[in-house]
């Protein structure tokens, strides 16, 4: 439990980080499975999953070397799949193929150079990414 943390010394310290990490997970357990119920994709869950105050305050419970959506998309995988219920992504091309496709697509290299400056000059970071 915690890793990727600074040591934890004493016995109220102790517990009170392993009851911290056990409420984490138990929480993001929880609400991954009670958002899929509802009909959220794994992405859609990730994209909007915030962890209450007591929680995401934790030192601990940061993000650092990884993040609660990346833990959010590792539970619904465990207990859903892989499959987003999309069925052209049942058989997707290979990326490098689909990439090559896209620059076609969009015209080639030079209109989207242009339409990626104009998005990150925007603030569209993950979007140009």
């Amino acid at each position: 439990m915690a890793q990727h943390h600074w040591p934890t010394w004493g016995n109220e310290n102790v517990n009170k980080l392993l009851k911290s990490q056990r409420d984490l997970y138990r929480y993001i357990n929880d609400q991954t499975l009670r958002m899929a119920n509802e009909g959220l994709t794994r992405d859609e869950i990730a994209a909007q999953f915030k962890l209450p105050p007591s929680l995401a305050t934790m030192w601990a419970n940061r993000g650092y070397y990884g993040s609660v959506s990346h833990d959010v998309k590792a539970t619904y995988v465990l207990y859903l799949g892989w499959f987003d219920g999309n069925p052209a992504t049942l058989d997707e091309l290979p990326q490098e193929d689909t990439a090559k496709k896209y620059v076609e697509y969009m015209g080639g290299t030079d209109s989207i150079l242009q339409k990626a400056k104009t998005d990150y000059d925007q603030g569209n970071y993950r979007w140009v990414a």
